[in-house]
């Protein structure tokens, strides 16, 4: 895997009741972070509801002074190279809006599970109104995280506000953009990125304003994408009904580039009607390199119609880091006499007479 990496920042529109932002330039499968800006009492209206926004927004400081804000982030990803603006609205109790889309390329796919492409979406809110911020962190649950932090506030100014941005637990800690409108009673947001290279914690961001403000501040960590993945599946032996029979099926390399990441081997029928035959699955090396991947076996029917039937699936290595899943399943197992499964030198199964079962790892 690689880090997403920013690759656009549109303009920065503000307006008193209504905004359209425009998308930088960019691509199909690029994702786009819209950030909006406004008085805290206003409410904010997204009207293209192909965007959807983050659980950690908005942000709200409460009422009072010259400086109450809130904001909003919504996400959303192109679906060419040619998307329509967004138009966001506030009410007529409002007296400002402001706006801008940043895009990454490179960030987990809508297809490929979890459908937001975050590890942690995280936001606080500073009400008394000083210059220092601090933007939370979160725990990241693997590699190549990229951190989009925002601060916003609510102060009425035309000079860029935000310096001194600083996390230990990030290396390129980088500013992308720092704008402040003094339309209605002001304010605006500045956003930064971080590189987060390995799975842990990511401690707060900090950083200094230039003019005291109350402050706004959300913390996105940015899946990268998966990309192809290698597995070998193969069958050691699968000793067929007839006398003397083998087959043998061998997937050197099975690449799984689409969403959910799915090895399956399926036997809709699979008869075995003489004495001593057994069927066996045998994945060697199963490497699942990242969260949401599914190694699936399943027998629809699976018919062991003498004595002395075994059916064997035996993972010699499977690794499966957190959130993976790995399933073996029996639609229908009839066993006429006792069949012991075992698997990884810790339990056994004991399946009767004309038992079914499912195993599930």
């Amino acid at each position: 895997m690689t880090l997403p990496v920013r690759t656009g920042l549109g303009s920065f529109v503000s307006d008193t009741l209504s905004i359209v932002t425009p998308w930088p330039a960019h691509i199909a499968g690029d994702l786009g972070i819209l950030i909006v800006e406004a008085d805290n009492l206003a409410t904010v209206t997204n009207l293209d509801s192909s965007w959807t926004e983050s659980t950690a927004s908005p942000q709200v400081t409460s009422a009072g002074g010259s400086s109450s804000t809130r904001l909003h982030v919504w996400w959303r990803y192109a679906l060419s190279s040619s998307e329509v603006p967004p138009t966001t609205t506030v009410d007529v109790s409002a007296n400002h809006v402001a706006g801008q889309i940043v895009t990454f390329r490179g960030a987990r796919p809508s297809t490929i599970p979890p459908t937001a492409p975050f590890d942690f979406q995280v936001g606080n809110v500073d009400n008394a109104g000083i210059a220092a911020f601090t933007i939370p962190g979160g725990t990241t649950l693997g590699a190549d995280r990229l951190i989009a932090l925002i601060v916003g506030g609510g102060r009425d100014t035309l000079i860029d506000q935000a310096s001194g941005w600083t996390n230990a637990s990030l290396t390129a800690v980088s500013e992308w953009d720092d704008n402040w409108i003094n339309v209605g009673g002001g304010g605006g947001f500045a956003i930064a990125t971080g590189d987060r290279v390995t799975a842990g914690v990511v401690t707060a961001t900090t950083g200094l304003l230039a003019t005291t403000s109350k402050q706004t501040r959300v913390a996105l960590a940015i899946l990268p994408d998966i990309g192809s993945r290698m597995a070998r599946i193969s069958f050691a032996e699968l000793e067929l009904p007839n006398a003397d029979r083998r087959g043998q099926i061998s997937f050197a390399e099975l690449e799984l580039p689409n969403a959910d990441r799915r090895a399956q081997v399926s036997f809709a029928e699979l008869e075995l009607p003489n004495p001593d035959r057994r069927a066996q699955v045998s994945f060697a090396e199963l490497e699942l390199g990242d969260a949401n991947r599914r190694a699936q076996v399943s027998f629809a029917e699976l018919e062991l119609g003498d004595a002395n039937r075994a059916a064997q699936i035996s993972f010699a290595e499977l690794e499966i880091p957190e959130q993976t899943r790995a399933r073996i399943a029996w639609a229908e197992l009839q066993v006429p006499n006792e069949l012991n499964v075992a698997g990884g030198g810790d339990y056994t199964i004991m399946l009767r007479r004309r038992r079914r079962g499912n195993i599930h790892f």
